[in-house]
């Protein structure tokens, strides 16, 4: 409708659409190396994390070989676990599965019918496309996965690429994140709008002059009128 702020929304999808947290501690614990040590799975992740950020930092890998070497990594690290060849590959290839937040599915409906809603990932294209199409129930969205690119926020890419397809400038966007680091500063610094969805832990980045705060998904969808 005319009378809508913006052309498209953009967001974050594992971690503000999908619940990647709750996704990974029920892949964690499905693998045998980890049976009797779901106290330390939390632990586990974080530590995961600081090496995917670190190998992410260097030459373009798909995220799949990321996801794996980062929890052989972590595993060796933090438990010294010298994980097989299978359970990493079971570990990576599970992102398809990963549960989206209740809320995610029902308020994308309703923002779909005002404008066009795009989802810009660091992960690969088919767990994107799955995760957009069949859990979230969207129709023809626009993806950005880092495999179509090769590069990974908070590099500016994903946000250049979106406005090329969108044939629109960044003040005509909205993107939507739980992290500031990864997404929020960097679509601001491009002149995008954004918006601050409270996921996990995670807090609104105080320097950022942000469009929007909200609670969940269905709350941003309802500060926008849909």
């Amino acid at each position: 409708m005319s009378d809508f702020p913006y052309q498209a929304l953009t967001f974050d999808c594992f971690g503000t659409l999908m619940d990647w947290r709750c996704g990974q501690k029920e892949s964690l614990s499905a693998l045998p190396e980890f049976h009797g040590m779901e106290e330390r799975l939390e632990e586990l992740d974080a530590v995961r994390m600081e090496e995917e950020q670190r190998i992410q930092e260097g030459p373009w890998r798909p995220y799949a070989e990321i996801l794996a070497d980062s929890l052989r990594l972590a595993a060796h690290k933090l438990l010294q676990i010298e994980l097989s060849a299978g359970s990493c590959h079971t570990f990576s290839h599970a992102q398809a599965n990963w549960p989206a937040f209740p809320d995610s599915a029902d308020a994308l409906q309703r923002l779909a019918k005002r404008c066009t809603i795009g989802l810009l990932s660091n992960c690969d294209a088919a767990p994107l496309r799955f995760a957009a199409i069949e859990t979230l129930g969207l129709v023809a969205p626009l993806l950005v996965p880092s495999e179509a690119i090769q590069s990974y926020k908070p590099a500016a890419e994903h946000w250049n690429a979106a406005l090329r397809l969108l044939e629109c400038p960044p003040d005509r966007v909205l993107h939507v994140s739980a992290y500031g680091f990864y997404d929020l500063i960097p679509a601001s610094r491009l002149g995008f709008d954004v918006a601050f969805i409270a996921r996990d832990s995670e807090t609104a980045p105080a320097q950022l002059k942000l469009a929007y705060q909200a609670r969940d998904l269905a709350d941003l969808a309802g500060q926008l009128g849909c």
